[in-house]
C-alpha cells in the first residue's frame, strides 16, 4: 500500500466508520434524480435493467474512480488494514459470500466484519446469520476482488484455498522444497493467519515427514551394508586368527622335529627350543581363542541390534551396531571385551532382559577389575560406563542403596579422568559425553532420593556443586572434566537482589532447588517423568512461536510449565527482595523462553529480570563494566545469497536502522554490508578494546551447520572461537558484552549447549545478549534500540535493562505476542 492509503487505513482505523448504525448505501437519491435529468427513465419492467446498467457503470465496474466521498475504500481499508486479521476477514467474507448467509457466533472476526460495514447480522428464526449488507457490495467485493486480495497476502493462495476446501486433509497440496522455502521467507516476519500458520506447519511436518522416509530407506540400506561389512570383518578375523595360529603351530613343530633330529645340538639348547615353540604354539592358541570370543560378542550385539530395530527402538538399534564396529578399533583384547559386554548389557536393558543385563555388565566389571590397564584413560572411561550401567540396572530393581553406591563410584573416576579427555580412544569417546551426563544425572538423583538425607543443607550443596561442574564440563566441550568446587560463590557475593534456581529433569520428577541471598537452599519437587515434562516444555515452545495466538491467546502450556519452575517457590520469592531470577537450566530447559512464562496473571518478566548462565563460579566477583561504553557494531542488513548457492539470506532493514541508532547512544566503530568482513571484524578486533560487541546478521547454531553471516562469508563455530580467543589477553579486556541480535539459536539447544554463547564465554566474553531462535526484524530493531537506551541512560544491569526493553514491545499492540520479545536473554554475567 502507498502511504496515502496508509494514512487513510490509519483514519480509518481511529475514527469509527458507522458507529452502531448500519452503514449507508454508496449513493444518494439525488445522485441517482442527476442520472435521470441527463437520460430520461422509461416506465414499468424497462426501468429495472436500465437502473441496474446505471449502478454496474457508475458504482460497480468503476468504483474506485467514482468513490466520491470515499466509503467502498473505507470498508475495503477497513478489512486490509491488520495484515494478520485480513486473511481471517477475507476467509470469513469468502464463506459469508459464497453461502449467501453464515450462521453467527459472535466471533472477535464477525464482529470486526460487522464493523466495516460489508455484512449486516440478523435473525433468521431463532438462529442469528450474517449476509452481505446490499447486492451493490456484493458485486463490488466479489469473489474475483477476494481471491485478488487473498493472493496479494499469500503466494501460495491456490494451493492453501484448495487445501481448506479439502478441509485441510489433502496432503498432495501441501507445499515442498523451493515453494516452501520461498513461502517460509516470505512469511517471516507477518502476523498470519491460523490457517496460514497451520497449512505451512502441515507442509514443513510433511517435508520433514517424507524426508524422514527417505533417510530410513537410506538407513535400511546403509544397515544391510554394515551388517555385510560386520559379517566381512568378522570372518577376517577368524581367518586371520586361524591362519596365525596354523602358521605359529607349523613353525612351532618344525623347531621341534629340527630339535629331535639335530644330532649336534646339545639337549640343553633344544629344550629351549622345545620350550619356546610350545610357547608360540601357546600364544596363537591363545589368539585365536581371544578372536572366537571377539567374534562371539560382536556377533551376540550385532544380533540384539536386530531384535531392537524389531522392536522398533531404531536409534537404540544404531548405537549397538555402531558400538559393534567400533569395537574392532580397540587393540587391548580385555578393553575390547568390556566395552562390548558393556553395551550387549545396555541392549539386554532396553529390551528389558534384565538378567541378562546384569550377567553382561558384572562380567565386563570382572574383566575390568582384573585388568593390566588399570591406570588407562581408555580403562577409567569404560568403567564409569560399566558402573553406570550397573547402577541403572539396580535403581530399575528398586535397589537404591547399591545404585547410589554405584553412581558415587562412576562419579569418582569420572572425577579421576583429569584435563585432557582428547586422550581417549575415538572408538570409546563415541558416547563419553552421554556416559558422563547420564552419571551426574543419576548421582544426583540418588543424592536426593535419601529420605534421610535428601533436603538437608550438605545433600543439597553437594547436588549444586555436581550441577555446575557438569555445566563448567559441558561449556568446556567435554574437553576436561571440571573437578567439584568445595567453595563455591554465594549469589550474597555476587548480587543481593539476585535468585539462583536450578532446575533438574530426573527420570521420574522435575527437581527445582533455590538459592535466595542470605538463606540455606531451598528444594521442590515435582513428580512427573521425563517423558511428560518434555512434553510439556514442547508443547510451550510451539506454542509461543505461533503467532497467530496474538488473536486467540492461549496461556495453558505457558501456566503449566511456570507451575513447575516457579510456582513452588513462588512464596518466598515474593518475601525477598529479588529483581532477578537467574537460571542454571539442566540439558533440555536451556532454550526454552522463560520470559514468557505467565502465573494467570502476568508473565514472568513482568515480575522479574531474568538471566541464564552455565554456574556462578564463571563470574568475577564483581561486575566489570565500564562506563562510558565503546562499542564495535557490525550488521549485514542487505539479502546474500548463499557462498555454497543452496540458501538465500533475505534482507533485514532492523540491522541498519539498530547499526545506525546504537551507533548514535555509544562511541562505535562500524561494519556494515560489503564493510563487515571477516578480515575486517577480526582486524577491529584486534585493535581495540571494545566492551561491548554487536552483530546483527543471520546465523544459526546445530549440530549440523553453525555460523553467523559477513558480508564475504559464513564464519563457522570454529573460526568464531578462534576469532574472539585470538585477541591478546593482556593487551585487551574482555568484552563485557556481546550481542547476537539475529543469530537464531544463538544461546543453544538439547544437542548443542549453550550455543554460540558457550563459545563466547569460554572466549573470556563476560556475557551475551542472544535469542533462542530465528526473530521479526522489525520488533528485534525496536527491541535492541530500547535495550541500549535503558542500559546507557538508566545505568540497569544487563539483565534489567532487557527486562524493560521486553516490557517496552510487549505493550506494543503489534508484537504483545511473546514471539517478539521472549527469545532474547543474557547468558553468563547478567550485572
Amino acid at each position: 500500500m502507498d502511504s496515502t492509503r496508509g494514512e487513510k487505513e490509519k483514519e480509518s482505523i481511529e475514527k469509527p466508520l458507522t458507529s452502531l448504525d448500519p452503514p449507508q448505501p454508496p449513493f444518494t437519491r439525488g445522485e441517482m434524480e442527476k442520472e435521470s435529468i441527463e437520460k430520461p427513465l422509461t416506465r414499468g419492467e424497462r426501468e429495472k435493467p436500465w437502473i441496474e446498467r446505471l449502478v454496474r457503470s457508475h458504482f460497480i465496474d468503476n468504483w474506485e474512480a467514482t468513490d466520491e466521498p470515499e466509503h467502498l475504500k473505507t470498508i475495503r481499508d477497513r478489512i486490509l488494514s491488520n495484515e494478520q486479521r485480513a486473511a481471517y476477514l477475507l476467509e470469513l467474507y469468502q464463506q459469508v459470500w459464497q453461502q449467501g448467509e453464515v450462521v453467527a457466533n459472535n466471533s472477535f472476526e464477525e464482529g470486526k466484519l460487522q464493523l466495516s460495514g460489508l455484512v449486516v447480522k440478523h435473525r433468521l428464526g431463532t438462529s442469528p446469520v450474517l449476509k452481505v449488507y446490499n447486492p451493490i457490495y456484493r458485486e463490488v467485493f466479489n469473489q474475483d476482488w477476494i481471491n485478488q486480495e487473498l493472493s496479494q497476502l499469500r503466494p501460495y493462495s491456490e494451493a492453501f484455498r484448495a487445501w481448506v476446501a479439502s478441509d485441510c486433509q489433502d496432503q498432495s497440496l501441501l507445499l515442498r522444497g523451493k515453494t516452501l522455502k520461498n513461502a517460509q521467507a516470505w512469511a517471516k516476519g507477518k502476523n498470519l493467519s491460523y490457517q496460514d500458520q497451520q497449512f505451512l506447519a502441515a507442509s514443513e511436518k510433511k517435508q520433514i515427514e517424507e524426508q524422514i522416509a527417505q533417510k530410513d530407506r537410506f538407513a535400511e540400506l546403509e544397515r544391510e551394508r554394515k551388517d555385510r561389512e560386520a559379517a566381512q570383518k568378522i570372518n577376517l578375523v577368524l581367518t586371520e586368527a586361524n591362519r596365525k595360529a596354523k602358521r605359529q603351530m607349523l613353525f612351532g613343530l618344525g623347531v621341534l622335529i629340527l630339535a629331535l633330529l639335530g644330532a649336534g645340538i646339545s639337549v640343553k639348547i633344544a629344550a629351549i627350543r622345545v620350550a619356546n615353540a610350545n610357547r608360540q604354539v601357546d600364544s596363537a592358541k591363545i589368539e585365536r581363542d581371544q578372536a572366537k570370543e571377539e567374534v562371539k560378542y560382536v556377533s551376540q550385539l550385532s544380533e540384539l541390534a536386530v531384535r531392537l530395530h524389531s522392536a522398533n527402538k531404531r536409534s537404540e538399534a544404531a548405537r549397538a551396531r555402531k558400538q559393534a564396529a567400533l569395537s574392532f578399533e580397540i587393540q587391548d583384547y580385555e578393553l575390547k571385551q568390556a566395552m562390548l559386554l558393556s553395551n550387549i548389557s545396555i541392549a539386554y536393558q532396553q529390551l528389558e532382559q534384565f538378567d541378562q543385563a546384569n550377567k553382561a555388565v558384572s562380567e565386563s566389571l570382572d574383566i575390568l577389575a582384573n585388568s593390566d590397564k588399570i591406570n588407562s584413560l581408555d580403562h577409567s572411561a569404560l568403567l564409569a560406563q560399566s558402573l553406570n550401567i550397573q547402577a541403572r540396572l539396580l535403581a530399575a530393581q528398586g535397589d537404591t542403596q547399591r545404585a547410589s553406591s554405584a553412581y558415587a563410584a562412576a562419579f569418582d573416576t569420572i572425577q579421576s579422568l583429569g584435563s585432557d579427555l582428547t586422550r581417549i580412544n575415538p572408538a570409546i569417546r563415541v558416547y563419553f559425553v552421554e556416559i558422563v551426563e547420564s552419571v551426574y544425572q543419576g548421582l544426583i538423583g540418588s543424592l536426593l532420593d535419601s529420605e534421610e538425607t535428601g533436603s538437608n543443607q550438605q545433600t543439597l550443596i553437594k547436588v549444586r556443586q555436581v550441577i555446575e561442574s557438569l555445566h563448567l564440563t559441558e561449556l568446556n566441550n567435554f574437553r576436561k572434566i571440571v573437578p567439584l568446587n568445595p567453595n563455591l560463590i554465594e549469589i550474597d557475593q555476587i548480587d543481593s537482589q539476585a535468585a539462583v534456581i536450578y532446575p533438574i529433569i530426573l527420570d521420574d520428577r522435575l527437581e527445582v532447588i533455590l538459592h535466595l541471598p542470605g538463606q540455606p537452599l531451598h528444594r521442590y519437587s515435582t513428580p512427573l517423568s521425563t517423558e511428560e515434562v518434555y512434553n510439556t516444555i514442547s508443547s510451550f515452545k510451539i506454542a509461543y512461536l505461533e503467532v497467530y495466538r496474538l488473536i486467540r491467546k492461549d496461556l495453558t502450556w505457558s501456566k503449566k510449565v511456570y507451575e513447575l519452575l516457579i510456582q513452588p517457590a513462588e512464596t518466598k520469592l515474593a518475601k525477598s527482595s529479588v529483581k532477578t531470577l537467574v537460571f542454571v537450566p539442566n540439558i533440555g530447559l536451556r532454550d526454552i523462553p522463560i520470559a514468557a512464562l505467565h502465573d494467570g496473571q502476568q508473565y514472568l518478566v513482568e515480575k522479574y529480570a531474568i538471566a541464564v548462565t552455565p554456574g556462578l563460579q564463571i563470574l568475577e566477583p564483581q561486575p566489570q563494566v565500564h562506563r562510558p561504553l565503546r562499542g564495535l557494531i557490525a550488521g549485514v542488513s542487505q539479502g546474500r545469497q548463499d557462498f555454497g548457492g543452496r540458501q538465500y539470506f533475505g534482507s533485514s532493514p532492523g540491522v541498519e536502522k539498530e547499526v545506525e541508532q546504537i551507533s548514535s547512544m555509544i562511541p562505535s566503530s562500524v561494519l556494515l554490508n560489503q564493510s563487515f568482513t571477516s578480515t575486517a571484524l577480526k582486524n577491529a578486533l584486534n585493535s581495540s578494546s571494545f566492551p561491548v560487541v554487536h552483530l546483527g546478521t543471520h546465523g544459526q547454531f546445530s549440530s549440523e551447520d553453525t555460523f553467523i553471516l559477513a558480508w564475504d562469508k559464513k564464519i563457522t563455530a570454529k573460526d568464531f572461537e578462534e576469532l574472539l580467543g585470538s585477541r591478546e589477553q593482556e593487551k585487551f579486556d574482555p568484552i563485557e558484552l556481546l550481542v547476537l541480535s539475529s543469530c537464531g539459536g544463538a544461546v543453544g539447544n538439547n544437542q548443542t549447549p549453550f550455543g554460540l554463547a558457550g563459545l563466547a564465554l569460554r572466549s573470556r566474553v563476560r556475557s551475551i545478549l542472544g535469542t533462542l531462535v530465528a526473530v521479526n526484524d522489525e520488533s528485534t530493531a525496536e527491541l535492541m534500540v530500547q535495550f541500549y537506551q535503558e542500559f546507557t541512560q538508566r545505568n540497569l544491569t544487563k539483565a534489567e535493562a532487557l527486562r524493560h526493553a521486553q516490557l517496552s514491545i510487549l505493550k506494543d499492540p503489534n508484537y504483545e505476542h511473546a514471539y517478539y520479545w521472549a527469545p532474547f536473554v543474557i547468558i553468563g554475567d547478567w550485572r
